[in-house]
């Protein structure tokens, strides 16, 4: 992305909001967004999980919203300086 001309402030939030699936689950994947303490990366997935979550809203898929709601309230709390676990679907 730096060869393409883009920031490394860009570059470095793309990275953090990447989700490796084979790698990571959901709840660390947005536990390492949180850690990452980047501004971007974090306002970016709030963003990402607010749209979600209307999206989800509108065709009924409750377990998938409230998925994205319990993220949302991770980052929303530690933007508000607030410890907050995600714990994980079964």
């Amino acid at each position: 992305l730096m060869r393409e001309g883009f920031s490394e402030e860009v570059t470095r939030a793309v990275a953090i909001l990447t989700h490796e699936k084979w790698h990571e689950t959901y709840e660390q994947n947005i536990d390492r967004i949180v850690r990452s303490g980047n501004k971007l990366a974090i306002n970016v997935k709030i963003n990402d999980l607010k749209h979600n979550i209307e999206r989800g809203q509108k065709g009924r898929h409750k377990k998938l919203v409230k998925k994205h709601e319990d993220a949302l309230a991770a980052l929303l709390d530690y933007k508000e300086g607030k410890a907050h676990v995600i714990k994980k679907e079964r």
